[in-house]
C-alpha cells in the first residue's frame, strides 16, 4: 500500500461557511483519506463568515486550523460610510459650482477607491495571519504538498507565498474562473483587469498542477498560457456526495407545476429575460398563470428584482413567480425534491457549472437553463437532464421553458448509477489523489538525482 500523504489545504470557504463552494472542500476531506491523502484545513474563524450554516460540515477526522482576519482599509471605509450624512458647513467658501463637481466626480473616485481596497479581494485581511499559520505548520510538522481553492483568491496568494518559502508541490484550484473579462470589465476599472491578469499569472505560473473545474475553462487557461506545459492543467469538474432520498418520494408532477431556482443570483447573471418569457407567455394564453409557480429561494439583488418587475410585475403581484431569502441547507432539499422543474441562471460565467448543477442531477428532476453555449450547455446535451435557452430571447426562452415543463422525470438511481463514476466525490477525489501522489513522487525523484 502506497505511504499515506499530507496535505495543506488553504481554504476561505469552510463550513459551517454557508457559501456554496464548501461542498467541494467538504467532499475531498471525506473521501482523500481513502486513497492515502491526509487533508489539514488552513481557514478563517467561523465568526469571520458573513452567513453560517452548520447543516454541512467538515468531516471529524479532519484537523482544521481556524486563524483571525485582520480589518482592513475597505471595512474602514465601510463603517465611514455607514455614518450619518455629514451636513455642509455655512462656512463652507468652496462654493456651489466646486461642491457639485466633486459629486459628479464622486462615482468614479468611488469606484477605482473600492477596487484598490479590494486587492485581490475583500478577504485580504486574511492573508498575513494565513501566512504566520500556515508557516508555522509548515515548520514544524511535515506537509508533502499545498493545495489552494478558490474563490476567494487571496487563497492563491497565500499558496504561492508558502510555495517560494517552502518549495513543497503547490496544487492551485479554480473552483470559479479569476480572470472572467466579461464581468471584470462591467464593475471595474481597467486596471484591476491588467492586475487581476498579472496576479493570475503569477500563480499560474508557480503553481505545479492548476485544476479548472470544467473543460471549457481548462481550454480558456490552455490558450491564455500556451507557453506553459499543457499538462500543468487538468480539469476536476464539482460533483455530488451520498445523499438520503427521501421516503415515499412522488415522481408525479403537483398542480401547479413547481419550478425552484436555489441559490443567489447576483451580478454577471440575470433573470429578467426569463420573467419576460413567462409573460409572454401568459399574455398570448400559452400558459395559465395558476398552473405554475417559480420560486427564488436565496439573496437576490434588488436591481435584479427590480429589473423583473418591470417585464413582468404582474405574475410577482399574482404569486406566480416569488422570492425568499436563503435557507439552510436542509431546509432547501426539502424544496429541491419537492419541485418538478428545477432552473439554472448561467450569465456571462459561460466557462462555468454552478455547482447546484450537481445537485440537481442527483435528483433526476428535468433541469432548465438560460444560458450561453458553453460548459453548462455541454453538460446538459450530454447528461440529457434538461433543455437550455439563450439569455438575450424572451421568446425563446419561453417557448423552450414550455417544452421543459412536459420532460419527465429520470429515476433516481439510474441517475446515480450512470454519473457517479464521472461526478461522485469519490471517484473525483480518486483523481485529485493520484495527481498529487505525482508530484510528491516527481519531486522526491528530482531531489534524489540532483543530490547524487
Amino acid at each position: 500500500m502506497s505511504l499515506s500523504l499530507k496535505i495543506l489545504l488553504i481554504a476561505y470557504a469552510v463550513p459551517p461557511s454557508a457559501e456554496v463552494g464548501g461542498n467541494r472542500i467538504v467532499g475531498f476531506c471525506k473521501y482523500l483519506p481513502e486513497f492515502g491523502i491526509q487533508p489539514v484545513i488552513l481557514t478563517v474563524q467561523d465568526r469571520f463568515h458573513k452567513q453560517l450554516d452548520h447543516t454541512l460540515m467538515v468531516p471529524a477526522a479532519t484537523q482544521v486550523i481556524r486563524t483571525v482576519q485582520h480589518a482592513t482599509p475597505l471595512d474602514w471605509y465601510a463603517n465611514w460610510k455607514s455614518r450619518p450624512t455629514l451636513t455642509a458647513s455655512p462656512k463652507d467658501d468652496n462654493g456651489p459650482k466646486a461642491r457639485g463637481t466633486h459629486l459628479a466626480l464622486l462615482p468614479v473616485w468611488r469606484r477605482h477607491l473600492l477596487s484598490a481596497l479590494s486587492i485581490p479581494d475583500e478577504y485580504w485581511g486574511w492573508y498575513f495571519p494565513a501566512m504566520l499559520a500556515g508557516g508555522r505548520l509548515l515548520k514544524n510538522e511535515k506537509f508533502d504538498a499545498i493545495l489552494s481553492t478558490s474563490p476567494p483568491h487571496t487563497d492563491h496568494l497565500i499558496g504561492l507565498s508558502l510555495k517560494k518559502q517552502f518549495h513543497i508541490p503547490w496544487i492551485l484550484d479554480l473552483r470559479d474562473p479569476w480572470i472572467n473579462k466579461e464581468s471584470l470589465l462591467t464593475s471595474q476599472p481597467k486596471w484591476r483587469l491588467d492586475l487581476e491578469v498579472r496576479m493570475e499569472a503569477s500563480c499560474v505560473k508557480s503553481a505545479d498542477l492548476v485544476v479548472c473545474n470544467t473543460d471549457w475553462q481548462h481550454g480558456v487557461m490552455c490558450d491564455r498560457y500556451k507557453t506553459l506545459p499543457q499538462e500543468k492543467f487538468v480539469t476536476l469538474t464539482n460533483g455530488f456526495d451520498d445523499v438520503e432520498t427521501p421516503p415515499n418520494m412522488d415522481s408525479k408532477k403537483h398542480k401547479p407545476l413547481r419550478c425552484l431556482h436555489l441559490g443567489g443570483i447576483y451580478k454577471g447573471r440575470r433573470i429578467d429575460t426569463f420573467c419576460a418569457g413567462l409573460s409572454i407567455l401568459v399574455k398570448e394564453q400559452l400558459l395559465d398563470p395558476d398552473a405554475v409557480k417559480v420560486l427564488f429561494i436565496g439573496h437576490t439583488d434588488e436591481s435584479q428584482i427590480a429589473a423583473c418587475r418591470q417585464v413582468a410585475g404582474e405574475l410577482i403581484d399574482s404569486g406566480m413567480i416569488a422570492f425568499h431569502q436563503r435557507m439552510n441547507r436542509e431546509a432547501s432539499r426539502q424544496f429541491l425534491w419537492d419541485a418538478d422543474l428545477l432552473l439554472v441562471f448561467q450569465g456571462v460565467y459561460r466557462a462555468q457549472i454552478p455547482l447546484k448543477f450537481y445537485e440537481y442531477l442527483l435528483t433526476g428532476k428535468p433541469i432548465f437553463a438560460v444560458a450561453e453555449e458553453g460548459a453548462l450547455s455541454d453538460v446538459i446535451s450530454e447528461t440529457g437532464i434538461g433543455i437550455w435557452a439563450r439569455e438575450e430571447d424572451p421568446r425563446e426562452i419561453g417557448e423552450k421553458f414550455l417544452l421543459a415543463l412536459a420532460l419527465p422525470a429520470l429515476q433516481v438511481e439510474a441517475v446515480r448509477q450512470r454519473w457517479e463514476k464521472r461526478f461522485h466525490f469519490r471517484s473525483l477525489s480518486r483523481q485529485l489523489a493520484k495527481w498529487i501522489r505525482e508530484l510528491v513522487d516527481g519531486q522526491r525523484t528530482y531531489q534524489k538525482g540532483s543530490t547524487t
